[in-house]
């Protein structure tokens, strides 16, 4: 993990950057907010003293477990999904549609394969954008585009 997302701040900064590269593909979204559930700020909770962690929060251990961002998205087919970042990747916390909720507490590695796998609209909106950018690219680059029959003789 880079120094940058071993903090809750970093994370969320990370998040906000995926978010608004899949924004094509999302209805609306809100802006990640850092969650930093760090027991030491609740003396309650013992966790710390289990020897699992080392203190220092750098990405390994049960201290940067708990370095989260978290943000809410509405999907393209309207229901609302909540979703945090941590070192384990893209968690779904809750969301609107029973049809989904077997998504929740789901962890997905990518942020395209959590959207990929709770949004058929998503996927579609995907291809499309690959589609055009791919019609895009050939346009620009007169080798890829095939002659036309006025053109030939």
């Amino acid at each position: 993990m880079s120094a940058s997302l071993a903090t809750a701040k970093g994370l969320a900064a990370e998040f906000s950057a995926e978010l608004k590269d899949h924004a094509y593909g999302l209805g609306s979204f809100t802006e990640p907010q850092p969650l930093n559930n760090n027991s030491d700020n609740n003396s309650d909770d013992n966790s710390n003293d289990n020897g699992d962690d080392n203190g220092d929060n750098d990405g390994h251990g049960t201290a940067s477990q708990r370095i989260q961002a978290g943000a809410s998205a509405v999907l393209l087919e309207g229901d609302q999904v909540t979703i945090a970042l941590d070192a384990s990747g893209y968690t779904v916390t809750s969301v609107s549609s029973e049809d989904r909720n077997r998504f929740v507490g789901a962890t997905f590695e990518s942020f395209t394969g959590l959207l990929s796998a709770i949004s058929p609209a998503f996927n579609d909106a995907m291809h499309r954008q690959l589609s055009e950018k791919l019609v895009q690219a050939m346009a620009a680059d007169t080798r890829l585009v095939p002659d036309s029959p006025a053109q030939e003789e």
